[in-house]
């Protein structure tokens, strides 16, 4: 009957000084190929505790820090109106509501041919505002990519 040898984890925790079970220290006792495993893991464990932690050498903030742009500070010479739409909004909501009898009976009878191109404007809007934010965003990625 052919022996088997024990795995590699089993190896592993002997030589690193876990306790293993008694069949398996019965089997380091007789098998030289056994042994020799755990005297190389307890070699490459040895090794491993004295290697130093790995390092650049060099602190990479102290020469990154100086290269980066200086941020412009912000809202100091222009406000920032996020509330506006909202105010715009509430304000022309609340005639809308009040009088909606008499809007419903204007907007009924102006044709479609004038409806679309007040929808047209909110559109257009809003895709101008995208497209300016994609080229701020740009500006952003192009400035990050020259360091």
């Amino acid at each position: 009957m052919k022996e088997q040898h024990l795995t590699e984890e089993q190896l592993q925790e002997y030589a690193s000084g876990v306790d293993i079970t008694a069949a398996a220290n019965a089997h380091l006792s007789h098998c030289e190929h056994c042994t020799g495993l755990v005297a190389e893991y307890r070699l490459l464990f040895a090794d491993l505790k004295n290697t130093p932690p790995p390092g650049l050498g060099f602190d990479v903030a102290a020469l990154v820090i100086p290269v980066l742009p200086v941020a412009a500070e912000q809202g100091t010479d222009r406000p920032n109106h996020y509330l506006l739409p909202v105010i715009v909004t509430i304000a022309l909501l609340i005639p809308a509501i009040a009088f909606r009898t008499y809007f419903f009976n204007i907007l009924t009878t102006i044709p479609v041919s004038f409806i679309y191109p007040l929808l047209i404007i909110p559109v257009l809007f809003i895709l101008f505002r995208i497209l300016q934010l994609y080229r701020m965003y740009l500006r952003k990625i192009e400035a990050l990519n020259i360091l």
